[in-house]
């Protein structure tokens, strides 16, 4: 490849790595990444992992379908072990009002063809014996649901790709996105500036402010989640459900023998234009122990064996989150040549491969499979220009996350 490719795809993520795998399985190999530190090494990392199916709009179900299914073919036909389990996961309503949702929540499941039923907090018990069924009105078993390691995920797109023929560059940052006459003409690194007619901005928390700064704002923003992963427990095993708990905006998985619990704050800590910078490290965010000391509290209850158990990892990532929940996949609006992957909504890694798919399309000319408008990057006009606007929205959007399974919205995609 020359110094000038066809392609530039910034972020070594998940959503970019699979960009770039699908381009070149499609036969687009004139590719650039670049990666201003080491694959999957930022919000990917920390990602929780979580892979789920049955979604509250069409459109997100029906990516959330063909992900799985690349999920489960991964080790196959990328040639990467990705820590893939798949034991279903629980939706556990505690009062009667959440009990409702969710029964109304199968009900779409059965509509959409994917497996979600009621079963009874007995049988629950059987598949997770560490669950205390105490004050527990419902439960839903959807068993397509996952879990996995993200970075691994990343990782093996990134190796396949190589493998095809994309160059991919760790270590270099870029710099700015520059347009001439409403058209993508290059892309200025830390070490040099490579014309190009065509980038993909998959920078996670970094691409609001490179896509501002060339004149294209996204509508979405950074926001703080965190988890933590207890020391190995004799009685976890990898194989047992995942738990979400609508109501308490709280989820539970098997993690390295132990166990990850992660929630969503209610008044969670977003980052506005200018605080992303270089030298940030979401390795290394700073974490607030009062978060998840309530997280684990709210679930304790359920789950005693959680009551002083030895934490052995914190995770803080910084997923971007968009004012409806739905991601930004397409060419951005104005400018011929750049597209956009952003807005992963707390749920990145498990509609990643799919990402790569469409978008590879898109690049290509080809006509997606997808209904796309719902997921278009200017699909909401001037409404959120004003950050402050836009950082209240998808604040909101992050704390009420748990909601949507107690009140499916055919609106949502």
């Amino acid at each position: 490849m020359g110094s000038d490719p066809q392609v530039i795809i910034i972020g070594g993520g998940v959503f970019g790595c699979s960009t770039a795998y699908h381009l070149a399985t499609k036969g687009c190999r004139d590719v650039l990444l670049l990666e201003a530190r080491e694959i999957a090494s930022q919000g990917t990392a920390q990602a929780a992992g979580l892979i789920r199916v049955l979604h509250p709009g069409v459109l997100m179900t029906r990516i959330a379908q063909y992900a799985i299914n690349a999920f489960e073919r991964f080790e196959e036909e990328v040639g990467h072990k990705i820590g893939f389990q798949q034991p279903g996961a629980f939706l556990i309503a505690l009062g009667e009002a959440a009990a409702g949702g969710l029964r109304a929540w199968t009900m779409r499941g059965a509509r959409l063809g994917v497996e979600s039923w009621l079963i009874s907090p007995e049988e629950a018990r059987v598949r997770l014996p560490l669950l205390e069924t105490e004050g527990v009105r419902v439960v839903v078993y959807e068993p397509a649901d996952a879990y996995l390691d993200a970075r691994q995920v990343a990782i093996g797109y990134a190796r396949a790709a190589a493998a095809h023929g994309v160059q991919i560059e760790t270590g270099r940052p870029a710099r700015a996105i520059e347009v001439e006459n409403g058209k993508i003409v290059a892309v200025q690194t830390d070490r040099e500036r490579l014309e190009t007619r065509c980038v993909v901005l998959a920078a996670g928390a970094w691409g609001p402010d490179l896509a501002r700064r060339c004149g294209c704002p996204l509508p979405t923003v950074p926001v703080r989640h965190q988890c933590h992963v207890t020391i190995p427990l004799p009685d976890v095993r990898p194989n047992f459900p995942m738990v979400r708990f609508p109501e308490l905006g709280t989820y539970l998985r098997p993690a390295k023998g132990g166990l990850m619990v992660g929630g969503y704050e209610p008044k969670p800590r977003s980052y506005g234009p200018g605080e992303v910078t270089d030298t940030l490290d979401v390795q290394h965010l700073k974490p607030d122990p009062e978060v998840l000391r309530e997280v684990t509290k709210r679930v304790t209850p359920f789950f005693p064996i959680l009551d002083a158990a030895p934490i052995a990892a914190e995770q803080q990532g910084l997923p971007t989150l968009t004012p409806d929940g739905l991601p930004l996949v397409g060419e951005v609006p104005g400018i011929q040549g750049l597209f956009a992957a952003s807005g992963d909504n707390l749920g990145g890694v498990s509609i990643a491969p799919t990402v790569g798919h469409i978008l590879s399309d898109l690049i290509l000319g080809r006509i997606s499979p997808y209904d796309l408008g719902p997921m278009a990057v200017g699909r909401f006009g001037s409404r959120y220009r004003d950050v402050a606007a836009l950082r209240r929205a998808c604040e909101a959007r992050y704390a009420d996350f748990g909601q949507q399974y107690l009140l499916p919205d055919e609106r949502a995609g």
